[in-house]
């Protein structure tokens, strides 16, 4: 009885080996035709500021937004063959979002922000204020576009972008996806590039100007 129940386990752990070797490889074969692809993205930018500031720190601040943008630019078409073309930075004025709550999980301020420009193209919101100091970025639920405090890095830019391209948290250092900024680098996987080419594919974003 010993003996058969062994056996019974050996021939379910190597079903289970083929099963997930067939899977894996099929996934990665899968990406990889759209990892070939090079690929455009134009992305809409928005600052949304409010009465509290004034020139000169709205201009500082807007030249800051516009020198991490094109930092990204150019890091991430290394990494991805992606050549990401973000349109100018709009400013909105709106007294309304002074502070916009992303500590509550599943507050639903972050999607209203995004979904207000959202026209069918990825977006970028750039705030003034969040309620979590600890928080640089916040994707939203549809992954249409993300929040971002005007103060942040071209880092937490590409890592938010890395989410709206469909892809999630990677929990190994030093790859982009890692969720603590400081252990961020611009290190993306060949099966990460094939799923973030195959959501702009999907998409039509690389239609879209």
């Amino acid at each position: 009885m010993k003996k058969i129940k062994k056996i019974l386990i050996v021939i379910l752990l190597i079903i289970s080996f083929f099963i997930f070797y067939f899977g894996f490889n099929q996934c990665i074969y899968y990406y990889s035709y759209f990892n070939n692809n090079p690929r455009v993205v134009y992305v809409d930018t928005y600052f949304v500021i409010n009465d509290d500031i004034q020139d000169p720190q709205l201009q500082n601040s807007i030249n800051y937004i516009n020198e991490e943008l094109e930092k990204s630019i150019d890091k991430f078409y290394e990494e991805t063959e992606i050549q990401i073309y973000f349109k100018q930075l709009n400013i909105i004025n709106n007294n309304s979002w002074h502070t916009i709550e992303v500590s509550d999980f599943g507050n639903k301020q972050p999607e209203e922000v995004i979904d207000e420009f959202y026209t069918g193209k990825p977006v970028l919101v750039f705030v003034l204020n969040l309620d979590d100091d600890a928080t640089m970025g916040v994707t939203s639920w549809d992954r249409n576009g993300a929040l971002l405090r005007y103060n942040c890095s071209h880092i937490t830019i590409l890592h938010e972008l890395g989410h709206i391209f469909s892809l999630n948290h990677y929990w190994f250092k030093f790859n982009l996806m890692y969720p603590h900024e400081e252990f961020i680098k611009l290190n993306l996987t060949p099966f990460q590039i094939g799923k973030l080419k195959r959501k702009i594919e999907i998409s039509n974003w690389h239609h879209l100007r």
